[in-house]
């Protein structure tokens, strides 16, 4: 709970691809990220890693930053390796583009971006920027929702096996819309401000969800966000209608035939009165 999932890609010359291996790894370790993920296509020096960050604290977020810094110097001046391999440089590694060109190369970037772009309107921030802290800030909140839905990274692996994708909302977007929900829960939110969101959303988060169960085919850690839908129109539903609910699943030989039964009953009363009107 309350990790980010944040992947990047860094590369080393082949000479030297073995040391700078140990030494990520080695960072990742010292740093408290022991858990995280790493592969790539050695061939070409190209090292991906995943790290999951609690972004939630004020802690965690320093404990990231410490760790960005750390990277960067190992990656672009103790290796003097590329801070991107084969994927965009994002705001999450932007603010060491000049450590890695140096301050006159990365000038020219700058001026060169100024002349095509005078206005930066376009990608504003993603590969120049000068705020250094522009990779800690403006990050979203992962709050605890519910034990079923609280690993989450939201990554998006659920998506294609959803059969509501085209239609309104995603395994991710209805994790996302309750994670929301949850901190509108919160006293210092309006209320009434959530109750028209909940009820807005109803249709795409609640009435279309499936419950089938393929989402947590596709997903990382085995989320089933039907579980979590079922579990909100148990409480919704009320005592009564979940006890015939339950009752008629527990006994559903007895509950099939009772109804068939009572579907002869129009067909015997137009068998008296007739058909027609």
């Amino acid at each position: 709970p309350h990790t980010a999932s944040i992947i990047e890609d860094i590369a080393f010359s082949g000479e030297i691809l073995g040391d700078a291996l140990t030494d990520v790894r080695e960072l990742l370790v010292r740093t408290g990220y022991a858990d995280a993920v790493m592969w790539g296509h050695l061939l070409d020096g190209n090292v991906h890693f995943t790290v999951f960050p609690d972004i939630n604290s004020p802690d965690g977020v320093d404990k990231y930053a410490r760790f960005m810094h750390e990277l960067a110097n190992l990656v672009a001046v103790k290796h003097n390796g590329s801070l991107k391999a084969e994927h965009g440089t994002g705001r999450n590694m932007a603010p060491f583009v000049e450590k890695e060109w140096g301050t006159e190369i990365y000038g020219l970037m700058k001026r060169i971006k100024s002349a095509f772009d005078p206005n930066h309107i376009l990608n504003p921030g993603v590969i120049i920027n000068d705020d250094k802290d522009v990779f800690i800030k403006n990050l979203k909140n992962i709050p605890d929702a519910n034990p079923l839905i609280d690993k989450c990274i939201e990554c998006g692996f659920c998506e294609v096996t959803c059969p509501s994708k085209e239609l309104t909302f995603t395994p991710r977007q209805r994790i996302v819309a309750y994670r929301r929900l949850t901190e509108l829960a919160d006293s210092r939110f309006d209320k009434k401000l959530r109750e028209r969101w909940a009820g807005e959303m109803a249709y795409e988060f609640n009435e279309t969800c499936a419950t089938d169960g393929l989402c947590a085919i596709a997903c990382p850690v085995n989320i089933d966000t039907g579980s979590l839908v079922k579990e909100l129109r148990w409480k919704e539903n009320g005592k009564f209608a979940n006890r015939v609910a339950s009752s008629m699943a527990n006994n559903m030989a007895s509950a099939t035939s009772l109804i068939r039964g009572l579907l002869k009953i129009p067909h015997f009363i137009a068998k008296i009165i007739g058909y027609n009107p």
